[in-house]
């Protein structure tokens, strides 16, 4: 069970709403001392490619649960696309420790194109089932997965993002 301040997400989105809303956004505030090694030509931090993070894993989400970083991978089974390392042959859902290398159980067998955030100690992910039914898996502990159906069966859909 992870014991976290909660902290409403509802604060950042209307941050960036608003943000997005205006007409010009300033740039980045001369007296940040950067070295010039980070700094691109107009002030903007350098963003450097250092590499990948691994071969045939896609759709991963970095997230931040309790001070700690993890990652959100979907772990892809299909032929000619599988993920190298995939032992259980279907798709699912994991999330990896990077500082450790440690994994989580599996989760979402079957489910595609996943995508989460975490709101104070919860942990949200969205997942496909098929190209029919989005769902929503909801967990504290990153072990134990409560599931609920969130589409709209009108519509087929491959990616979901929140």
């Amino acid at each position: 069970m992870f014991f976290c301040v909660r902290v409403s997400s509802v604060r950042v989105v209307g941050f960036l709403f608003a943000r997005e809303a205006m007409a010009e956004v300033p740039k980045v505030s001369k007296s940040i001392s950067l070295p010039q090694a980070f700094r691109a030509t107009d002030e903007r931090p350098l963003i450097r490619k250092l590499g990948t993070i691994d071969l045939d894993m896609v759709e991963t989400t970095p997230v931040v649960l309790c001070g700690k970083i993890w990652r959100f991978e979907w772990v892809r089974q299909g032929t000619g696309q599988q993920y190298w390392n995939n032992l259980r042959r279907t798709n699912y859902f994991r999330f990896l420790k990077p500082e450790t290398d440690a994994v989580t159980p599996p989760f979402a067998d079957g489910h595609e194109f996943g995508s989460a955030f975490v709101d104070g100690g919860t942990v949200y992910v969205t997942g496909t089932q098929g190209r029919s039914r989005v769902n929503l898996f909801v967990s504290r502990d990153l072990t134990n997965w409560v599931r609920t159906v969130i589409n709209d069966p009108c519509y087929g859909i491959f990616n979901s993002s929140i």
